[in-house]
């Protein structure tokens, strides 16, 4: 049977091609997507490890929470210390690194800012020595005051070239900058997320703002006679309370672990997708060989009337799916290599800013992208297979083959109940019911396709007969083989489907968050400090503004909370948060004493009791939970909410004004703003977010999501229509001795290429309607249930996806109405 089977798939090969080419995307995406994280965990893995290969020890906050979180504490590392580590025997060299953050002055009033421009450059001093983790592409280093280098990216970004002036925020207001350079951290563009600017060391500070001329940390390079553990020792061992030193290796780990973060997220999420679309594939398979199985009936007769048992014939089949499953892994697999490094362009192009991708091949990806299409191949043909089994010796005699077009009772009532049940489960709001009810749901409107099918045959019968005989025929020719015609749009009903639940979900969600957040704040403007405090003479100058009506100056300080990351904040006067529509649910701010207050946002605010609240330095207090904060937007950013005098018995004694929350009188609200800005204006150290800018951020996050999951979606739709065009040409090859006597009796090429054309405008209409209709009706359940947000469509996405629906059956039919029209009618109509 094994070599039947091989004679017959090379002799077959050509019905298959499309079945090849669904399966082969599949897998490529699914290679891709694994190459490229395992790429991208090399190369970044790499370049750590490269960059960061002459750090022996590296000195930190002892918190090591506080230390990871990339928050500033409060606790800095002066110059000072650096030069006392310098200093230290064995030490070869010490740096202090990351020294503060700047921005283009120009944008304090740009209205279509990124959540990176708004967060600004890193500013970095820059070091001539070995543990000066970028590089120099072009240009030179900065050597003195106003000389800057920026990495690839932002130059890329901003369209800047070496020479070129730019303003930059710093401490003592905007300054006008010259490029002399351009760095990059190994292949990447930069280090950090949201860009690298590079200055001479003393100047670094007031470019950075940073007006306690602190670093982060510092990275220190031992002269090679001690071990790592020794030298990262002797260097603890010296500093003051509340710092430590990690070896060199400890630090990479470190740096490792928040790349591994990103990528245990990105990487799941691409192999989500590349399943997704394995399953539709699995539907293109099944419906192939099906035809194909009914093609071949005469041939499976033969077989069996010469002794081939119905378990041979299945083995058979199976072979060949095997057969197939095979050659279309082995296409993905080559395909994927390539699709790795369209796919790091696309995400680049959402600045995720990715090493250039390289071809990866590990055993794990080869066994993962074999098994997968195999795997998808072999179960999508045992139905087919089990059905090619019980060909009957005596077909061979028939002429053609007799095509069932019975709906099937036992299926149609199976698909009723299945629905019912499912909208039933959904509707009682319960848990893992709702998630049931769904699938039961969708099992239901698949069942139901058949039914479906002659249902819009038989509804649309008299529209498309307008269109004269072509027309009619298209639409018996529909419900001819109902099932045939069912299964070939599931394959599009499915993408369709979740293309619309996504984005009636996405839309829903992203209207009733965005109307959360207009409701629930009161804060018109918030003007904060990036590090240290607002200086006190700004605050007095801000709150002078004409039009300010509420202003609560907010003193805040990032803490462990039971060992996790968290802020407290306090003010001079709580009762002043009460005007923000700031207040706890069941105490007045006269009643806070030595207690706390919060929203309940994480697992330590869940539950009301004890806290333990650390410091950078290690200094820890236990406080008691004693209420919840009501729940408005406002409230989010401010943690733990203190006392005054408790504040001051964790954070340091001259921790200022961090930030203010202030409102206007509604008549003055633009103009106000913009006099803000103005008294801002160029102090890299000083942000100003207008209120509503968390609600665009919320928007472009949504809509990031939204358009990125569809777009992955729609290769589903690509499958979708692949399997939508296999079937057609398969169908117009096993009918082409009735399409002969067509246009033997008169009919034109051109009405057989519209009768055609109908057939697939029908189908993907047909699946188009029923995906539309199906993924709005789970939304609406889901959300329903669940109570997340209120149904909110989106016509106009809708009708996109409707027309989508339309012009795929167009395209669909453009190769099979060309191979219809051009059939000989002597060698079609002939009898064997």
């Amino acid at each position: 049977m094994f070599s039947i089977a091989m004679k017959t798939l090379r002799a077959n090969l050509s019905r298959f091609i499309a079945t090849l080419v669904a399966i082969a995307i599949g897998v490529a995406f699914l290679v891709a997507g694994n190459m490229l994280t395992t790429s991208i965990r090399n190369s970044l893995g790499g370049e750590i490890d490269r960059q960061y290969e002459h750090v022996d020890a590296a000195v930190t906050l002892r918190n090591e929470e506080l230390a990871g979180s990339g928050l500033m504490s409060g606790a800095g590392i002066d110059k000072v210390l650096v030069e006392t580590i310098s200093a230290l025997p064995h030490v070869e060299a010490a740096i202090g690194d990351i020294s503060g953050m700047s921005r283009f002055a120009d944008d304090a009033f740009a209205d279509d800012l990124s959540i990176m421009d708004m967060q600004g450059l890193t500013v970095r001093p820059w070091y001539d020595n070995d543990l000066n983790a970028v590089t120099i592409v072009e240009g030179r280093p900065p050597k003195a005051e106003g000389e800057v280098t920026f990495d690839r990216g932002t130059m890329k970004d901003r369209e800047l070239s070496l020479g070129d002036s730019a303003s930059l925020t710093s401490l003592s207001g905007a300054v006008d900058v010259t490029v002399v350079g351009v760095t990059s951290f190994g292949t990447t563009d930069s280090v950090d997320s949201t860009g690298t600017v590079m200055a001479a060391p003393d100047w670094a500070f007031t470019l950075g703002a940073n007006a306690e001329q602190t670093f982060t940390r510092v990275l220190v390079q031992s002269d090679g006679t001690v071990s790592q553990g020794e030298f990262a020792e002797s260097i603890r061992v010296t500093l003051p309370d509340g710092f430590t030193a990690v070896t060199g290796d400890t630090f990479r780990e470190s740096m490792r672990s928040v790349l591994n973060e990103v990528l245990n997220v990105l990487g799941p999420v691409l192999t989500g997708f590349s399943l997704l679309a394995l399953f539709v594939c699995g539907f293109v398979i099944f419906n192939t060989f099906s035809v194909v199985v009914q093609q071949r009936t005469r041939e499976l007769a033969l077989m069996r009337a010469v002794a081939a048992t119905p378990r041979q014939i299945r083995r058979s089949l199976r072979l060949e799916g095997f057969g197939i499953g095979l050659i279309g892994s082995v296409i993905g697999l080559l395909l994927g290599t390539l699709l790795t490094v369209g796919l790091t362009a696309v995400l680049n192009a959402f600045d995720l800013d990715l090493p250039p991708a390289s071809i990866v091949i590990t055993p794990g990806i080869v066994i993962t992208a074999f098994a997968a299409g195999i795997i998808v191949t072999m179960v999508s043909v045992l139905i087919p297979a089990w059905r090619a089994g019980r060909t009957a010796p005596v077909e061979a005699m028939r002429e053609a083959a007799i095509e069932r077009n019975r709906l099937g009772r036992i299926r149609l009532g199976a698909a009723v109940v299945l629905f019912l049940a499912g909208v039933g489960l959904c509707l009682t709001r319960s848990g893992w019911f709702v998630g049931i009810g769904a699938f039961l749901l969708v099992i239901g409107v698949f069942l139901s396709g058949p039914a479906l099918t002659v249902l819009v045959a038989w509804a649309t019968r008299p529209l498309v007969s307008l269109t004269g005989t072509p027309g009619r025929l298209s639409s018996e020719n529909l419900s001819r083989n109902p099932k045939r015609t069912a299964t070939t749009m599931n394959a599009l009903v499915i993408g369709v489907m979740l293309v619309t639940l996504v984005s009636i979900a996405g839309n829903s969600l992203k209207s009733t968050v965005l109307s959360y957040v207009e409701d629930q704040q009161s804060t018109d403007v918030y003007v904060g400090a990036m590090t240290g405090a607002i200086n006190p003479e700004m605050v007095e100058e801000i709150e002078a503004v004409d039009g300010v009506e509420i202003s609560v100056r907010i003193r805040q300080y990032n803490v462990t909370i039971d060992g996790a990351v968290g802020v407290v904040s306090t003010t001079d006067d709580l009762s002043a948060l009460s005007r923000l529509g700031i207040t706890p649910v069941s105490m007045s701010w006269d009643e806070l004493g030595d207690r706390a207050v919060s929203l309940p946002m994480d697992a330590n605010s869940m539950t009301l009791g004890p806290k333990t609240i650390t410091n950078a330095l290690g200094t820890s207090i236990t406080v008691e939970l004693a209420d919840y904060l009501e729940s408005t937007f406002d409230a989010g950013s401010l943690g733990y909410v203190l006392s005054p005098e408790l504040f001051d018995e964790i954070a340091p004694a001259d921790n200022g004004v961090n930030y203010m929350m202030i409102a206007f009188e509604p008549t003055r609200k633009s103009e106000a703003t913009r006099e803000i800005k103005e008294i801002t204006q160029g102090l890299g150290n000083i942000f100003v977010f207008e209120g509503n800018i968390f609600g665009r951020i919320i928007e472009s996050v949504f809509n990031f999501l939204i358009n990125a999951v569809n777009g992955l979606l729609g290769m589903s739709v690509v499958i979708a229509l692949i399997g939508l065009v296999n079937t057609l040409s398969l169908s117009i090859f096993e009918r082409r001795r009735e399409l002969g006597l067509l246009r033997a009796v008169g009919m034109t090429r051109r009405e057989v290429r519209r009768m055609v054309r109908f057939e697939a405008v029908q189908m993907s209409l047909l699946g188009t309607i029923i995906g539309l209709a199906s993924g709005a009706l789970v939304a609406w359940l889901l959300l329903r249930a669940t109570e997340l947000a209120d149904i909110a469509f989106g016509w106009k996405q809708l009708a996109g996806i409707f027309v989508l629906g339309i012009v795929l059956g167009v395209v669909a039919a453009i190769a099979p109405t060309r191979r219809a029209s051009r059939l000989d009618i002597l060698d079609a109509v002939k009898v064997e």
